[in-house]
């Protein structure tokens, strides 16, 4: 458990003050990709930490949206592409709006959600 405490602090601090290590108008970028990788180290420990197909759909859908954010931010670090006003950055560069590809697939993982719980409630009703 002390291992976990140890990269949970690491996430959270690299988070929090990583980002004023970069020059002022990479900042907020690299506010961006930390908090992206954060969020990806805790999604792994909770995976990690409970076995479930369920939680690890879940935790699948949150990496595969916080790796977008993270490689998006990187990727614009390197080599900035033009962003319309308002357009998200990962839709600019894909030349598409990849939101409506994540909300399809937390439709997905919801509906399996709701499916179990309902699954659940009727099945525990059953006595054999």
């Amino acid at each position: 458990m002390k291992l976990v405490a140890c990269i949970l602090l690491s996430a959270i601090l690299a988070r929090h003050y990583g980002w004023g290590l970069a020059s002022p108008e990479m900042a907020g970028l690299h506010s961006k990709l930390l908090g992206a990788t954060a969020a990806l180290v805790m999604l792994a420990l909770i995976a990690s930490a409970w076995r479930d197909r369920l939680v690890w759909a879940t935790c699948g859908y949150g990496a595969v949206e916080y790796g977008q954010t993270a490689v998006c931010a990187a990727a614009y670090m390197h080599t900035p592409w033009p962003i319309q006003q308002g357009q998200p950055m990962c839709s600019a560069w894909a030349g598409a709006d990849v939101a409506f590809f994540g909300l399809t697939v937390a439709a997905i993982v919801t509906y399996c959600l709701a499916w179990s719980v309902t699954c659940n409630k009727s099945s525990q009703g059953v006595k054999s």
